[in-house]
């Protein structure tokens, strides 16, 4: 038998990351989130790592958190009765939830992650918290849901541990939420011409 190691460019996965919809038209919630979190220097940068490779690393992380959660969102809403969610627009940004509840169309999102449950519980992570109240306030609902699976829970032992948490917003909330939204959309639009 011969065997031969392939070299593959396209599969570059430093370059990963969950929910890229390059092509599209109109730009995604989650783009605009992630042009957010850079500018605002929330998610803490890989060049302070102290190796080289970190990148492809981390990226190989999503890929996992991403198949994991897709695989969770499908598992789950099949048990609970939950509707696959179709692409929603709302002032010219598109949304994705994973699941809908059929009687109150509250969205309901799955979440694999690696991140402490109790350093990190679903209300205190950001990116989760924008991305629930901009679905919620493009379903015109108050609440949304997350059912996050913590691969090693507290870390003390490390153990999976399944959190199921519905949060339910103020108006303010996620009116201010969008308004940050639509102004990251012009912002990002402006910086890259379009």
């Amino acid at each position: 038998m011969d065997v031969a190691l392939l070299s593959l460019p396209a599969l570059d996965l430093a370059s990963y990351r969950p929910n890229t919809f390059r092509g599209q038209s109109l730009p995604h919630e989650s783009e605009i989130r992630d042009w957010l979190d850079e500018r605002l220097g929330i998610t803490r940068k890989s060049g302070g790592r102290g190796y080289e490779g970190w990148e492809a690393a981390g990226s190989i992380g999503f890929f996992f958190e991403d198949a994991m959660g897709k695989a969770l969102a499908e598992y789950a809403g099949q048990r609970l009765g939950l509707i696959p969610s179709v692409e929603l627009e709302k002032d010219g940004i598109l949304l994705s939830p994973d699941r809908l509840h059929p009687d109150t169309m509250e969205p309901w999102d799955f979440k694999f992650t690696w991140k402490s449950v109790k350093k990190n519980p679903p209300e205190a992570i950001w990116r989760w918290q924008v991305q629930f109240r901009s679905y919620a306030l493009a379903l015109g609902v108050r609440s949304a849901v997350v059912v996050a699976l913590y691969c090693c829970g507290d870390y003390a032992p490390p153990q999976p541990r399944l959190v199921v948490q519905r949060m339910t917003y103020t108006e303010q909330e996620l009116e201010e939420n969008w308004i940050m939204i639509v102004n990251g959309k012009l912002a990002m639009e402006k910086e890259k011409g379009l």
